[in-house]
């Protein structure tokens, strides 16, 4: 999560949706100081500014039975809009009057990057019944991984992040920069003419997607559409030529 007062500027890290990569590339710009809310991210050893690293607000990780425990790790992270609000970080009017982002994600394709990454082994991802048995897992519906995206996007019911395309990361990314860069607020920083990938999940197997793994199974496809229907609905409104 970043929250700069100064560049009236928002980004909320929805988990999967290369988050790590896209805060990590906004950070390296050099836009962001020690005024700005920036969590951490302790892969790559980059401090938090403002925030504390482990402070995570767990109220609506309650509301959906989550403990304490599945919430301590992350962090500032993964805030939604309604927490950072919640915690004092932003107030409604700021939502509304900052450009906002978060990036959104086919949420079939989000669901299996949250398998991969809980399985890990590649080995095991495609043997027969795994998925099934991931899916009659609490952890596959409580987990953080799974917090629905539009959670991300909205507050009070209304919208109040721009959705940036997963399918079209450095376009996305890019589209940040370019927005910081143009606040009269802003330093020279640093915009790159390319734009690299540096979360590489360990073991991550790149076949496994929704194509090989949900839509080759009508009831595992029909389990999950039931599970998003929110996620599905906002993805297909943003994106009228897809369909999940």
């Amino acid at each position: 999560m970043i929250i700069s007062h100064r560049l009236e500027f928002a980004f909320f890290r929805i988990p999967k949706t290369g988050s790590t990569t896209t805060e990590l590339l906004l950070r390296m710009t050099g836009l962001f100081d020690e005024n700005d809310l920036c969590s951490g991210i302790p892969r790559y050893g980059i401090r938090s500014f403002t925030v504390p690293e482990f402070v995570r607000p767990v109220l609506l990780r309650k509301e959906r039975g989550m403990s304490k425990k599945e919430d301590w790790p992350i962090g500032s992270m993964h805030t939604t809009p309604t927490e950072a609000v919640d915690q004092g970080l932003i107030t409604e009017a700021q939502l509304n009057a900052y450009t906002c982002y978060a990036t959104m994600r086919d949420p079939l394709d989000r669901a299996i990057s949250a398998f991969a990454h809980h399985v890990r082994i590649p080995a095991l991802i495609h043997q027969q019944g795994v998925l099934r048995k991931y899916l009659e897992t609490e952890g596959s519906i409580n987990n953080i991984l799974t917090v629905p995206q539009v959670d991300y996007f909205m507050y009070n019911g209304n919208q109040v992040c721009t959705p940036l395309d997963f399918s079209d990361f450095q376009a996305s990314v890019r589209t940040m920069i370019d927005t910081l860069l143009q606040h009269p607020n802003a330093g020279p920083g640093i915009n790159f003419p390319v734009m690299p990938n540096f979360n590489k999940t360990w073991g991550k197997d790149k076949t496994a997607n929704k194509e090989t793994m949900i839509n080759s199974d009508p009831e595992i496809r029909t389990e999950l559409l039931g599970r998003f229907p929110d996620d599905i609905a906002l993805y297909e409104a943003t994106y009228a030529d897809r369909t999940v």
